[in-house]
């Protein structure tokens, strides 16, 4: 059994003003005060538990469980992963093994509201909602952060929106929420190693 932890403290020139995403959020959420610094100064901190239980020769059990705070000023931006696996191995002392991992991602706020674009065919557009649209504005950072992702040429495999049906999976964009598809909830692994 393991216990870790990881703390960051982020100190950066980020000016909140200059951010359109922060006026937005401050004219959507506090018309009347200043617009939000989350980012010049703010703690990001992991956590989490991993122990493993050799219950046969061939074959052992794990679990982990993290929890990650991306941002000490956006609580909803926080997290937790579980992920229960199963390690195959050809003897007790070896060299070589094949794990099967499933991890649940559990988020505080897995959506960001968006302030969808103008549209005159559309008499909802220009509202307020958590709907995915990869041209929405985000009308504010509470919400998990996607990472940022290389933009992928139009092709095979990719498409270009997926407003329409929010479970279409597209090719990544880069820019965070909301013009990235939603964070995943499941995902299960397969990995072999060897090592001598």
């Amino acid at each position: 059994m393991s216990i870790y932890n990881m703390l960051s403290i982020v100190h950066s020139d980020y000016d909140a003003e200059a951010d359109a995403y922060a006026v937005l959020d401050r004219n959507l959420n506090d018309p009347d005060g200043e617009v939000p610094d989350y980012y010049s100064r703010h703690i990001k901190e992991k956590v989490g538990l991993d122990m493993v239980f050799s219950a046969f020769p061939a074959l052992a059990f794990g679990a982990r469980v993290d929890h990650l705070r991306p941002n000490d000023h956006l609580p909803e931006q926080s997290f937790t992963i579980l992920s229960p696996r199963l390690i195959f191995r050809s003897r007790w002392v070896t060299r070589e093994m094949i794990t099967v991992q499933y991890s649940r991602y559990v988020y505080q706020q897995r959506l960001c509201r968006t302030i969808e674009p103008y549209n005159p065919v559309d008499p909802d557009a220009g509202t307020v909602s958590t709907r995915v649209v990869f041209t929405g504005h985000p009308a504010d950072q509470r919400c998990v952060q996607m990472p940022s992702a290389p933009r992928q040429p139009e092709g095979w495999g990719s498409i270009a929106q997926n407003g329409e049906n929010d479970d279409d999976r597209g090719q990544p964009v880069a820019g965070g929420n909301p013009n990235q598809v939603r964070p995943d909830l499941n995902v299960i692994q397969i990995s072999a190693q060897m090592w001598w």
